[in-house]
């Protein structure tokens, strides 16, 4: 049965053949539609490309019409549309839909767009790492936004600020090497490494004196 009012009569007749009608007029209401929707990723970066998924439901009149705002900077009108916010921040999405029966429901649901995080990497060369031997670490971090600051911890036996700096560990031993970088919107990142740094192995040198020896001729040896 469609909405709308309809005059409903109840006639009633006894043993003795008398009726009697009576009429009301009842009215039908529209079941309209109940909007909803679901979006992934769960937790997006700017950038991301967002799937928004209509989880609408009806119960009699179907759904013709999907209308979505996605917090003032940018519309569709596809049942199940993507988008991208090209910037952090909290937006209002909201889905309008209208059913055959041109019934109307809207649901709104903030969505929360966060920064990148950039991700901190280095590479230690020359391989081994040998006590007393200059080591030259080279930063191979990545970011969508531009890095600006390099905190270097060796260990705890010294510090650096530079992107690419040298260390030279006095000592063998097993040092945790720390990289943290911080990019242009603040954001940061940290990652460690452990380095085996190896006991140098002696080196065997010895002169004479003279250089040049002749038979019979006392030699010293240093």
């Amino acid at each position: 049965m469609e909405n709308g009012v309809y005059n409903v009569s109840l006639t009633v007749t006894d043993s003795d053949g008398s009726t009697h009608t009576v009429y009301n007029d009842v009215s039908v209401n529209d079941l309209g539609p109940t909007a909803e929707f679901k979006s992934k990723p769960d937790s997006p970066m700017e950038g991301d490309m967002i799937s928004f998924t209509d989880k609408s439901t009806y119960i009699s009149d179907e759904i013709v019409s999907w209308s979505w705002d996605f917090g003032g900077i940018g519309t569709s009108s596809q049942k199940n549309p993507t988008f991208t916010f090209s910037e952090a921040g909290e937006y209002k999405v909201v889905l309008t839909i209208t059913d055959d029966d041109g019934s109307t429901d809207k649901k709104s649901r903030n969505i929360k767009v966060t920064k990148p995080v950039p991700t901190a990497r280095f590479n230690a060369d020359p391989e081994p790492q040998t006590e007393g031997v200059s080591i030259k670490f080279t930063d191979y971090s990545i970011s969508s936004a531009e890095i600006v600051s390099w905190g270097w911890d060796f260990g705890g036996e010294g510090t650096s600020t530079e992107q690419n700096p040298e260390f030279i560990f006095d000592k063998d031993g097993v040092y945790t090497v720390t990289l943290t970088i911080t990019d242009i919107d603040e954001s940061i990142n940290t990652v460690s490494h452990e380095l085996t740094i190896l006991d140098a192995a002696p080196n065997a040198d010895f002169e004479t004196v003279p250089s040049s020896p002749m038979k019979g001729i006392s030699v010293t040896f240093m």
